[in-house]
């Protein structure tokens, strides 16, 4: 790639980063922004506390975005409990039947899920552990 292609690559992205020119939203008010930071902190602890009490683990990939939606844009349907609840099982119940059906699971001598072995990515010489 030569310097011209890069300086109109930049260029494309800077462009792309300002917009279409619409209005900001407006700020929400302080007292928002500090109840949502207070139910993410009590949210985050609920479930670090379960993880240590339990001796389970509980933090989920998608737990930081869930906690912006909760309780960053609680009137949004996204982020109503039926949904983050709902959304939350169908994907670990899909997840778990791709990984009984599509590939082995591996766990270590404590029983903890380290990875999968799938075999058709080993056939094509990709393997991911």
């Amino acid at each position: 790639m030569n310097a011209d292609q890069i300086k109109d690559r930049a260029r494309v992205i800077v462009e792309k980063m300002r917009g279409d020119g619409a209005d900001v939203p407006p700020k929400a008010p302080t007292r928002v922004i500090g109840l949502a930071a207070l139910g993410g902190i009590i949210a985050i602890a609920l479930v670090a506390g379960l993880t240590q009490g339990l001796d389970e683990l509980f933090i989920i990939g998608s737990f930081g975005a869930t906690c912006v939606l909760v309780f960053g844009f609680p009137d949004v349907p996204f982020s109503q409990p039926r949904n983050v609840i709902g959304g939350h099982f169908m994907a670990d119940k899909l997840r778990y039947d791709a990984e009984r059906w599509l590939a082995t699971a591996v766990y270590d001598s404590n029983k903890n899920f380290v990875g999968t072995f799938d075999p058709r990515l080993d056939s094509r010489r990709d393997v991911n552990y």
